[in-house]
């Protein structure tokens, strides 16, 4: 199977960090843009990115999927072709790796619990950033209950790992009787404007097997 799609962006949008997010694709994927071959992957259920970032130029593009289902492939169905949503992703020089993103929960009782979140800063500019970064946790009726921000400088064409942790008092534990969720909000800002927002979904939870 084939798929095109031209696709128009002015000269803002061509410019700035731009990726390709395919959900899924059963089964072996070739995407091709502007008819260069950019990508090949090979399993079918797992998600994946191409970056687009200066492949893509101002104007008319065209973007071209080839999808070879061979059988036999899978003990059941799994359908054929773009089986889950592909979406256009277009970002600052300066952003959080979106693949890079963990929140974890280590503590998480009745009176408090702790949220310990991790990322990469990017920095895909010509210059050296100095970026703030700054993560909130987010109740679902949008009040704030925890929040913590530092302040990195990340060399051009450099990534910085970094962590911290967040604590939350009396929170609204997850658990199959009351799915409570929260959503991490993370924003990256440069001379305080944001150029950079990225939100994740969590539950406050511990799991054990014994």
């Amino acid at each position: 199977g084939w798929y095109r799609r031209h696709l128009a962006l002015p000269p803002a949008e061509a410019s700035r960090i731009v990726r390709l997010n395919f959900e899924a694709v059963y089964m072996d994927a070739d995407i091709w843009v502007n008819g260069e071959h950019l990508k090949k992957h090979r399993f079918g259920y797992s998600a994946f990115s191409v970056d687009l970032t200066g492949k893509i130029r101002a104007g008319d593009n065209t973007i071209v999927v080839r999808v070879d289902h061979v059988d036999p492939s899978s003990r059941w169905y799994a359908g054929s072709g773009l089986i889950r949503p592909v979406a256009l992703e277009l970002l600052d020089p300066v952003h959080i790796e979106p693949e890079s993103v963990f929140v974890t929960t280590p503590v998480a009782t009745e009176d408090r619990g702790v949220v310990s979140v991790s990322a990469a800063i990017a920095n895909r500019s010509g210059k050296a950033q100095s970026a703030q970064w700054l993560a909130r946790v987010v109740a679902a009726n949008g009040e704030t209950v925890a929040e913590g921000r530092q302040t990195h400088t990340v060399p051009a064409g450099a990534r910085a790992e970094r962590s911290q942790e967040l604590a939350v008092t009396n929170p609204r534990l997850w658990s199959p009787d009351s799915p409570d969720l929260y959503t991490l909000v993370q924003e990256i800002r440069i001379d305080g404007a944001t150029v950079d927002e990225r939100r994740t979904r969590f539950g406050i939870r511990t799991i054990s097997l014994d």
